[in-house]
């Protein structure tokens, strides 16, 4: 499986624990959705994945794009769904910094999480342990992803070596029609979108854990 499927299979998994939950009407808190494939995009396709796997209507109205994925911008947004009367239960957030956002906008609203309404997040940092209530996240495999990086820089300047010496070949042999090798262009993924195989999913009443 490829970084981009990872990505789309870990939001997918987030939004099938909701889902799981009983959740029937799942927004999602994302970043702008353009029309070029990139971060936001995956997630979105991993949200509608798991709807269509549970027989679930898209409704374009629960989806949500932040201009910056910040608390302040995610509680704001949590707000508006409120005040505009939107029909949610659940919320999948593609970073743990937006749930917290999101639950502090549903609190303002006077929206009880979870009894009237599920959240879940992405990243499993620290502090999503510490809230009340304590947060839904998916918890990547971070040391996997950092390896998973660097594989990735390194292909891309040896594929880069090799596009110099592609041209440089060519420019001394004009009648050279050599063309990239498929596996070049596969390597313009970005980074970012590293959500590795082995995400997992940490359940919210941590104190079961402890």
């Amino acid at each position: 499986m490829g970084v981009p499927r990872a990505a789309v299979a870990a939001s997918a998994a987030a939004t099938g624990h909701l889902v799981e939950r009983g959740c029937r009407r799942v927004a999602v808190v994302c970043g702008e959705l353009r029309d070029e494939v990139d971060v936001s995009g995956l997630w979105y396709a991993g949200y509608r994945q798991a709807l269509a796997a549970a027989g679930l209507p898209a409704d374009p109205g629960l989806v949500r794009g932040l201009p910056a994925l910040t608390m302040a911008a995610a509680a704001r947004q949590a707000r508006v769904m409120v005040a505009e009367g939107l029909d949610f239960d659940g919320v999948f957030c593609v970073t743990d910094t937006v749930a917290m956002g999101v639950l502090r906008g549903l609190a303002d609203a006077g929206v009880r999480v979870p009894e009237r309404v599920k959240v879940i997040g992405f990243h499993n940092v620290d502090e999503s342990a510490f809230l009340v209530p304590s947060l839904s996240t998916v918890d990547p495999d971070h040391d996997l992803m950092a390896g998973r990086a660097v594989e990735l820089l390194v292909a891309r300047m040896a594929a880069g070596a090799r596009r110099r010496s592609r041209r440089s070949s060519s420019a001394r042999s004009p009648s050279s029609s050599a063309s990239p090798r498929a596996a070049d262009h596969d390597l313009q993924t970005d980074p970012v979108c590293l959500n590795p195989l082995g995400s997992s999913i940490i359940l919210s009443d941590r104190r079961e854990k402890r």
